[in-house]
């Protein structure tokens, strides 16, 4: 047992201790609370200076009988950790006990990792850190299987409501007719990754998922023609592009007929069901769709020219400015005329083909059956599914992504590490025999897939080389990816299902060191659909 001496750097005492393979867990009194937690260990727990840079400044003492009282709850809570009657994974967090009136109060608090950088980031930045660290311990409601009753409640579709309207025709607006482009042909694209289709029971449903169903990436169409500026808003179950805005174009001097495609994520949408993870799954949402927008428009003979600087037209932001608390821009893109010509019957014919036949497979499975799925496939459609970006902060983002697969074989699951940058490589991971079938999900069903993938980045290094910014760009990255793998799952006989709510600290104490500052964005599922 050590003291914890909050004035004192005792790293080389828990260094000894750590070298020697023990695992430390900081029990420490601090005014009116006591915290337990959290493990340190070389591999899969904190690091000292992370709890040491972490410990907070002095707070009024709690009186002696509520300090009679949480010592009581600390040898109690140790007994039962000791004894694993309790299950408690503290490798990024710590319990706090502190009494309310009377009664005994726990929280669950997350640790930030690499505590000594934050002094280098900017407050927005630090920001984003303490919210993936908190994202990083999944609430407990989502804990157990994930029920269609409980996803499809009634105050969880307050905000996504399928309603049973039949989709009409799409009202040809003329104003889209620029840059040489059909109005028709881009409605075919906008419906692709923002639109909606008619099932058997005529209820409208998403062609292009979105997390919890609530449809969170909006499309706006900037349109710049004859010195005018237009801007439009495709409405999805009407399949019709409807005026906000037309006027003079401001620039000096004009500039040349097009076509932007602006997403804008309602985050009120997400952060309404899913609280801080809402903000991530409004980028992550909007990944996918730029996939779905992506595909869409090649098979159509469309070029697309993604803008990483921001707004395009000023009345945009003006437009934009009555809804902040809703809207953020995700993506703009120009579209043009790929200059196909003749080629275009035949070869993109018979994409856009495939394309909707993917897209029609497309589903969310959350039962598998027993049966494995061969690495080798796994990682094949891994690196076809690859975003193939153009040089900027989405493709920096790339470079910095990990995809740990963890993927069942025989009766055991086994770790390798994918990596798309300049020189992408695939790693074998060592897994204990302690952690093979440790559930990391908390949702049990989609535990149980034969291949799992966390898509993780040191955002701390991406934070300080990028800012917010860059965190948006690994969240939406991370999304393409996995919209362009899950087109693919269905014709190789598989379905998926994507999952935000991963035990981190499970994940990271399978991991070795060099993940240990790692944050995983997102996860996904997949393997063969389960015929019961």
């Amino acid at each position: 047992m050590i003291g914890i001496r909050e004035d004192a750097d005792q790293s080389a005492d828990i260094d000894v201790l750590l070298e020697r393979g023990q695992i430390v867990l900081p029990v420490r009194f601090h005014g009116a609370v006591l915290d337990i937690g959290p493990v340190l260990a070389t591999q899969g727990g904190s690091h000292y200076e992370d709890y040491r840079h972490s410990l907070g400044g002095a707070t009024p003492a709690a009186p002696e009988a509520n300090r009679r009282l949480l010592a009581d709850l600390a040898v109690q809570m140790l007994l039962l950790l000791n004894a694993r009657t309790v299950p408690l994974q503290l490798n990024h967090n710590l319990l706090r006990f502190s009494m309310a009136k009377g009664q005994p109060r726990t929280e669950r608090l997350p640790l930030l990792r690499g505590q000594p950088l934050l002094a280098t980031l900017g407050a927005e930045c630090r920001d984003r850190l303490t919210r993936q660290a908190r994202i990083a311990v999944p609430s407990l409601n989502r804990v157990g299987t994930k029920t269609h009753e409980g996803h499809y409640a009634p105050e969880n579709l307050a905000v996504a409501k399928e309603l049973p309207v039949a989709i009409g025709q799409a009202a040809l607006h003329g104003g889209t007719a620029a840059a040489g482009i059909r109005t028709a042909v881009l409605l075919e694209v906008l419906e692709c990754a923002f639109g909606y289709r008619s099932t058997q029971k005529d209820i409208a449903s998403r062609l292009c998922p979105t997390g919890g169903n609530l449809g969170s990436p909006e499309c706006l169409v900037l349109v710049k023609r004859n010195g005018q500026t237009s801007i439009l808003r495709y409405i999805p179950l009407k399949h019709q592009l409807e005026l906000v805005h037309s006027g003079a174009a401001r620039e000096e001097p004009a500039v040349a007929d097009s076509i932007h495609v602006v997403c804008i994520g309602n985050r009120e949408k997400t952060t309404r069901k899913y609280h801080e993870f809402g903000e991530n799954l409004a980028c992550i949402d909007a990944g996918v769709a730029l996939a779905f927008f992506k595909n869409a428009a090649e098979v159509r003979g469309l070029a697309v020219t993604l803008d990483e600087n921001g707004p395009i037209e000023p009345v945009l932001d003006e437009v934009l400015s009555l809804r902040t608390e809703y809207y953020r821009v995700m993506w703009t893109s120009q579209v043009s005329d790929a200059g196909l010509g003749p080629r275009l019957g035949g070869t993109c014919l018979g994409a856009r083909r495939k394309l909707e036949q993917r897209v029609a497979a497309r589903k969310a499975c959350r039962l598998y059956d027993a049966s494995n799925v061969q690495m080798k496939m796994v990682v094949s459609l891994l690196r076809e599914a690859t975003p193939a970006l153009s040089p900027g902060l989405r493709e920096q983002a790339l470079a910095q992504l990990t995809v740990v697969i963890r993927a069942r074989s025989g009766q055991r699951y086994h770790l390798h590490a994918l990596t798309a940058g300049a020189a992408p490589s695939l790693l074998r991971l060592p897994l204990a025999d302690a952690h093979h079938d440790t559930c990391l999900f908390m949702q049990t069903r989609l535990a149980e897939a034969p291949v799992q993938l966390f898509f993780l980045t040191p955002l701390h290094r991406i934070l300080e080389r990028h800012g917010p910014e860059g965190h948006d760009a690994s969240l939406s990255v991370a999304g393409e990816w996995v919209a362009r793998l899950w087109l693919r799952l269905a014709e190789n006989g598989l379905a998926g299902c994507p999952c935000g709510a991963v035990v981190e600290d499970d994940l990271l104490a399978q991991l070795p060191p060099q993940f240990a500052r790692h944050f995983n964005l997102f996860a996904f599922v997949f393997g063969r659909e389960s015929a019961t």
